[in-house]
């Protein structure tokens, strides 16, 4: 995701978390359907389009669309951030809900798979003298048990070349590294760095849920702060039965 995009989301992000999604965070006073916004899995199948919110893993949104291209999205999009009304005479308390999609209003998150070739990321740095901080509005790192999402801000004026690889898995969870190179010249400015990564791209993770009725993603990074190098990590559960 843009970061461009990002802060956009950021910021409407905060101000739905408070009822889940269902806040008027847009038209706030004006007449018609509330707008709402959220970032959500996309599922095409034999039923129609539906979406499934973060945070709501049980909750599935129905529509009428027939294709995605109806609200501005291409057919293979994964993940999204989209603007939504509630259609009227419904309880929101429920596990399904109809919304629709406002066309021009809803946008595809980019999903990256997590590398298997570390030699493809031996030149990045790690971020060790660049890498801030783990940030977010609600949480910096978590899943929604297909997709791993990850803020975070490091020093730099222009957008880094980043990636992520397994590093081991023990017991029940799955580290992984996040690595960061930015280009020289470019060492001022704080940058904000938001991302999607599919889990089901990492053969560890489907290895480690064989049997097990919890997983933990840890995602680590390499920071320097006031001079002294060390290792930022934060741990999301992946899959809890």
């Amino acid at each position: 995701m843009e970061v461009k995009t990002f802060k956009k989301w950021a910021a409407l992000f905060a101000a739905c978390v408070t009822v889940f999604g269902f806040s008027s965070c847009l038209d706030e006073g004006e007449m018609g359907p509330t707008q709402n916004q959220w970032v959500v899995n996309v599922d095409q199948g034999m039923m129609g389009t539906t979406f499934i919110p973060d945070g709501g893993p049980n909750i599935r949104w129905t529509t009428n669309l027939v294709t995605l291209s109806q609200i501005g999205l291409s057919d293979n999009t994964q993940r999204a951030l989209i603007t939504y009304t509630i259609d009227e005479g419904q309880s929101v308390e429920g596990t399904t809900l109809r919304i629709t999609p406002v066309n021009g209003s809803c946008a595809a998150i980019e999903v990256n798979r997590i590398s298997n070739q570390p030699d493809t990321l031996a030149d990045y740095t790690g971020a060790a003298t660049k890498f801030q901080r783990f940030v977010g509005t609600l949480s910096p790192v978590y899943t929604n048990g297909r997709f791993l999402m990850i803020n975070a801000e490091y020093q730099a004026s222009k957008l880094a070349q980043t990636g992520i690889v397994v590093n081991r898995v023990s017991n029940d969870t799955l580290y992984l590294d996040l690595k960061m190179k930015i280009s020289s010249g470019s060492q001022t400015g704080h940058t904000y760095y938001s991302t999607n990564y599919d889990l089901s791209s990492c053969q560890e993770y489907h290895e480690l849920g064989i049997g097990r009725d919890s997983i933990y993603v840890t995602v680590r990074a390499l920071m320097n702060e006031f001079g002294q190098t060390r290792m930022d990590s934060l741990t999301t559960r992946a899959v809890g039965r």
